[in-house]
């Protein structure tokens, strides 16, 4: 049987960004780049620190670790917590179109940020980025193109290892941010397996994790194992 071709990636137009502040916890308020009314029909708090959480392959806002993480941070504060949807890039069903899509997504988010710094209702110094798998590359690339200030920090939750090179900087790097960390839990089989960032976990040596959960330590998402 013919594969179906794969749907078309124009990130500009594909990606949206949800808002959850303590005013609407559990229902996203759709922010569009560029549209300065749905950012003032928003419940955005221009005294908050902001949050990005972003996903990974086959992965979208909806995904198992945004609500949690979502929900861990507004229990913290009243941050502007905004989940990044690149879905229809990540949905690829061919890893390798996915990977390829990283770059992209992550220039759109680095443009999201600026364009918020632009308006004067943020700093990237109080931007925190949380993404998981080839979403904490798409976080790298969104500090790579952050062109306003640096970001504050960038937490890579198993950063995703096939077709990324230690020796390439085309993926989370110690640069993107002031401050970056990676959690790596699945290393030599789908996860990166050498440190990238500024501090590196392994837990349970980064390999197979009996059980795991996240939760949040000073704003720090920490991936922590747990024997079953």
């Amino acid at each position: 049987l013919e594969q179906e071709p794969e749907t078309i990636f124009d990130p500009i137009n594909d990606m949206f960004f949800l808002l959850f502040t303590r005013s609407n916890p559990t229902v996203g308020q759709r922010i569009n780049i560029h549209d300065v009314s749905s950012l003032h029909a928003s419940n955005w708090r221009s005294s908050s620190g902001v949050r990005f959480l972003i996903h990974g392959w086959g992965s979208s806002s909806n995904s198992g670790e945004n609500p949690r993480t979502r929900d861990e941070f507004l229990r913290l504060a009243d941050h502007n917590v905004v989940v990044v949807d690149w879905s229809v890039g990540a949905g690829a069903a061919n890893y390798i179109t996915a990977r390829n899509r990283v770059g992209p997504a992550g220039a759109v988010v680095g443009q999201f940020i600026d364009w918020l710094t632009s308006l004067g209702v943020t700093h990237p110094s109080r931007v925190n980025i949380v993404g998981i798998s080839l979403g904490a590359h798409v976080s790298g690339h969104a500090g790579k193109n952050t062109h306003s200030g640096q970001v504050n920090a960038i937490f890579g939750n198993d950063p995703a290892g096939p077709l990324f090179n230690v020796d390439n900087p085309d993926r989370l790097d110690i640069g993107d941010a002031y401050y970056t960390e990676g959690m790596h839990t699945n290393v030599g089989q789908l996860g990166f397996d050498l440190p990238i960032t500024h501090a590196t976990f392994y837990p349970n040596w980064g390999g197979a994790q009996p059980g795991k959960t996240f939760f949040l330590l000073k704003n720090r998402t920490i991936l922590v194992e747990i024997i079953l």
